[in-house]
């Protein structure tokens, strides 16, 4: 299955699930003046910005991709000044810098991973491409900016629920990934016949996207989205972490070292708060 028609299958189950989800436990309450922020959020943070991502993913491997997407808090709190002018401490920084650090240790420990020959994505090569590194850039800068803009709907409207911004800006998503797939005369439906990836596709956006979505819009919501952001690397070292045990491997020093930095990072920002 494309990386296009996967997201598309997984924006439109996932709309599906925000959708019965607001219809039966709160009611759809759409307040007006979000409207455009939360539409404008999905088409950028979800539809171009994942083509993006996943377009340097493809080119660069997942080392080098994770290694920049360290940058994601740092642009998201340059961001945050600018369009919302909240301001990030020194604390914040501090843990800003070392939860990106953590990253760019787990990036180095993926291309250790991979010369070792247990995983050859782009093989044992170290090139850096320049171009794709800009692009994976534009990606993370474009997914931070739609976390802004949904932070600004939640300003003009604090009462909003996140599961109704999460299916807005879903919605908005699907569309211009629907074009996208029209574009690029993608057949979605002989992607559709694989009833295995299918039923993959129907996991993966009932956990990996409606009930994460759920708990981070709602942390945007009512937290500082370049902290928030920063947590969010979290997930690659649990990843890691669940990797090393199934493959029973010893970590390498640069996963210990993605800990430590992890550890104090998240120590910084909480005293930040």
């Amino acid at each position: 299955m494309s990386v296009t028609a996967l997201n598309v299958f997984k924006a439109a189950i996932s709309f599906c699930f925000f959708f019965v989800f607001n219809i039966f436990l709160f009611g759809l309450n759409l307040q007006i003046e979000t409207l455009p922020w939360l539409v404008i959020s999905g088409i950028v943070g979800f539809g171009l910005a994942d083509i993006l991502i996943f377009y340097s993913f493809s080119k660069m491997g997942p080392a080098r991709t994770l290694m920049l997407s360290a940058f994601t808090p740092s642009i998201m709190a340059l961001q945050s000044y600018i369009f919302l002018g909240l301001s990030v401490n020194r604390g914040q920084w501090g843990g800003l810098f070392l939860m990106g650090l953590c990253l760019i240790l787990l990036g180095f420990d993926k291309r250790k991973h991979n010369e070792n020959g247990a995983e050859k994505v782009l093989g044992s090569r170290w090139e850096f491409r320049w171009r794709t590194a800009l692009i994976a850039l534009g990606g993370f800068s474009l997914d931070a900016f739609g976390v802004i803009l949904t932070k600004k709907a939640f300003i003009l409207a604090p009462t909003m629920k996140s599961s109704e911004a999460n299916m807005i800006r879903i919605g908005s998503a699907f569309f211009i990934l629907l074009f996208i797939a029209w574009w690029r005369k993608i057949n979605l439906r002989e992607q559709i016949k694989n009833v295995k990836t299918m039923q993959l596709v129907f996991l993966s956006s009932f956990l990996g996207t409606f009930l994460s979505l759920l708990f981070w819009v709602n942390a945007i919501a009512k937290g500082h989205p370049p902290t928030i952001a920063a947590l969010g690397g979290l997930s690659p070292v649990l990843a890691t972490l669940f990797e090393y045990g199934k493959e029973k491997r010893w970590p390498s020093p640069y996963f210990f070292g993605a800990l430590i930095s992890m550890g104090c990072g998240i120590f910084l920002l909480i005293l930040s708060l």
